[in-house]
């Protein structure tokens, strides 16, 4: 998932964003996530979300 840029720079808060998954699509959303924190990927996203 990308963030659109808010611009404004430090600070800028960003809008909220909401997205509908099935639960197929969730479940396969979290395991995905999950892969990626214990691969040590996630070091290369920058989303706190992630770590």
């Amino acid at each position: 998932m990308s963030r659109p840029f808010a611009g404004g720079g430090a600070g800028a808060e960003e809008p909220e964003i909401t997205i509908k998954l099935t639960r197929d699509e969730a479940t396969i959303l979290s395991d995905w996530s999950e892969r990626l924190q214990m691969t040590g990927l996630s070091n290369t996203v920058d989303d706190p979300v992630l770590k």
